[in-house]
């Protein structure tokens, strides 16, 4: 069985959260990626304190105990480092909602193996929970092409490129009503925003946001 990820769904505040489908930390195989190659070999004692740690975690994430499971992927971690280690502590963060840690874990699991899909699809996931649309497009479109098979991926990366040209469309508005500005410093205070807005969103609370954006941006250009 392959690494078992998150399903993002949309709470009622606005925020892309992450659902828990049964099972969704069952063991995910080493085999399901590929092999480190470089990385010197660990101890057989390390290597099952890491499998007993990583064991740990997925019976408490299944229960919903994220901090507690947490701790334990963070002492597998410790014992043996791995791109689905590190992984499955960047789901647990985002079950948590601590995104700018599972940022971080994702990216780590990327590095490790840089061709596994399922490391850039929580890394996507990760990114658009901060905000990072044009980051989060970017590596959804890498699961999508590492794995051509993966229907999350590719329904993900299409509803963050919508996204993402939606927040064009409120950039363009914007920079619109800065050639309507007299005052230069607040022109350019307009054109500032819009090439933010170009790449990120205000606020980490993605579809809550992008739309109050756009219908800001509408009314301004009207």
């Amino acid at each position: 069985q392959g690494p078992v990820s998150f399903r993002v769904a949309s709470s009622g505040s606005g925020k892309r959260r992450l659902g828990r489908p049964n099972a969704i930390f069952a063991a995910a195989s080493e085999e399901s990626v590929a092999e480190e190659g470089t990385r010197a070999p660990r101890s057989a004692a390390r290597r099952e304190a890491a499998a007993r740690y990583r064991a740990q975690g997925n019976g408490l994430a299944e229960r919903g105990e994220f901090a507690r499971a947490l701790t334990a992927f963070d002492a597998a971690i410790a014992s043996e480092p791995s791109a689905v280690l590190f992984e499955l502590r960047a789901q647990t963060l985002l079950a948590l909602d601590r995104d700018f840690e599972a940022t971080l874990a994702a990216e780590a699991a990327t590095r490790l193996e840089p061709n596994w899909s399922e490391a850039h699809l929580t890394l996507a996931r990760a990114r658009l929970n901060l905000g990072e649309v044009a980051a989060a497009s970017d590596s959804f479109a890498r699961a999508a092409h590492l794995d051509p098979t993966n229907a999350d991926a590719r329904q993900e990366l299409d509803s963050c490129d919508d996204l993402r040209r939606r927040l064009d469309d409120a950039a363009d508005a914007e920079m619109r009503r800065a050639g309507r500005v007299d005052d230069p410093q607040a022109a350019e205070v307009l054109r500032c925003k819009a090439a933010l807005r170009r790449v990120a969103l205000p606020t980490p609370r993605a579809t809550y946001a992008v739309s109050t954006a756009a219908g800001e941006a509408r009314q301004g250009d009207g």
